[in-house]
Order: structure tokens, then C-alpha cells, then sequence
């Protein structure tokens, strides 16, 4: 594989109002998902506190957020469950979770939402690449719709290195994308606690796989 280094963009000051919404649909065994506490923060200031309703919707409006920062959303029952929190990056102006699930902190289900995808845990073993994308759409874990991530998804996760600590293994990450030079097409991968991504031509070089799925 011939390695390159992925360049860190320039955050934006963009401000703007923002609604962030979604319907809890599965919790701790025997909680109820109503009066579920939903807080949006970050380290400097508490945006917005709301509780979910009786069916487990909720829906918090925000003061102007900025562009490319990241914010936490934490979900929590009373003082014996432990909160659940998830990071939000680029809030838009309606930030619809869907249906979400959540769990307390001792459920293998407890996923990272992050800039606009929820994030599976690494899958075991390493596998060559239509066998990553068989794998993505065969995962049932809480939803059926996981998928390979883009590669600038990727690097995006690799450039926050504490959360790059947090989901990743060392090694090699299939990504989703396939380009074409000279009639030969080239396969991308990441190396997320690297920072660093490749191209290979042998699409069944084995890499480890690390499903997504959208949420916006």
C-alpha cells in the first residue's frame, strides 16, 4: 500500500440556531424511556436541558452553535443509571438522531454518534474488501443498515486523535472508496490512529473494518 498523510482542515466560526430531536427507542431493561434527562454541552457552558416524553421523544433547541466544534449529548435516567453521552460535530440546523437506541454504559450497543454517522465497533478478524461490505450489510446489531464509511469520514475520525483512541485498532481500515487511473481501479483504506491513508490495488489485501451508518 503506498501511504500519504491526510491534511487537518480549517475550522469554521460559522454560527447558527439548531434543533437537535430524536425518539428513544430501547433502553436499560426494565427504564422507562420517558423522563429520560437529554443535556447538550460541551466543556465551557450547558446549551440546552430537555426530558424525553412519555413515548421517548425529544427535541431541544440550542443557542447559535459553532461550525466544525464539538458538542456532547448526554442521556440519563436517575442517580443509579449511569448517563449514556455521544459526541455531535457540524449540528445542523435540524439534527434528527431518528429512532436511537440507548442503553446504560454496560451495553455492548452504547455507540459514538459523530459528525452525522453512528459508529459500529470494530468488527473481529480482517477481511478483503467485498468481504467488508458483506459484513457491513450483514450486521444486525440494533439496526440493518450499516455500511463501509467514506474515506474522508475516516480521516475526519483520525484527526481527533482522543476519539481516534477510543474506536480504533491499530492497522488498516477498508473505506467505501474505489477510484480509476489508467483502467486499473484502486481501493482506499485508513489507518485511523495514523492518520494516514493509502491506496491498493488488490481488493483482497485483508484490512479490518469499522461499519457506519448515517443518521441525518
Amino acid at each position: 500500500m503506498v501511504l500519504f498523510l491526510c491534511l487537518v482542515g480549517c475550522a469554521k466560526n460559522k454560527k447558527y440556531g439548531s434543533i437537535v430531536k430524536g425518539h428513544l427507542i430501547e433502553g436499560s431493561t426494565g427504564v422507562s424511556l420517558a423522563n429520560v434527562r437529554v443535556t447538550l454541552y460541551d466543556d465551557a457552558k450547558i446549551y440546552a436541558v430537555v426530558f424525553s416524553d412519555e413515548s421517548g421523544v425529544f427535541s431541544l433547541t440550542t443557542s447559535p452553535l459553532k461550525e466544525n466544534y464539538y458538542y456532547k449529548l448526554s442521556f440519563y435516567w436517575d442517580d443509579e443509571y449511569p448517563a449514556k453521552v455521544i459526541t455531535l460535530m457540524n449540528v445542523p440546523k435540524v439534527y434528527d438522531l431518528g429512532n436511537f437506541v440507548v442503553y446504560d454504559q454496560t451495553n455492548p450497543y452504547n455507540y459514538i454518534v459523530y459528525g452525522g454517522y453512528m459508529i459500529h465497533k470494530t468488527l473481529d478478524g480482517l477481511y478483503t474488501f467485498n468481504e467488508a461490505k458483506a459484513a457491513c450489510r450483514a450486521l444486525r446489531d440494533g439496526y440493518d443498515d450499516w455500511r463501509l464509511p467514506e474515506t474522508d469520514y475516516l480521516d475526519l475520525l483520525a484527526d481527533d486523535e482522543d476519539l481516534a483512541k477510543e474506536i480504533a485498532e491499530p492497522g488498516w481500515y477498508w473505506t467505501s472508496w474505489i477510484s480509476n487511473g489508467y483502467n486499473i481501479n484502486y481501493y482506499h483504506g485508513v489507518n485511523i490512529l495514523s492518520n494516514a491513508c493509502a491506496t491498493t490495488t488488490d481488493p483482497n489485501e485483508r484490512l479490518k473494518v469499522l461499519p457506519v451508518r448515517k443518521i441525518q
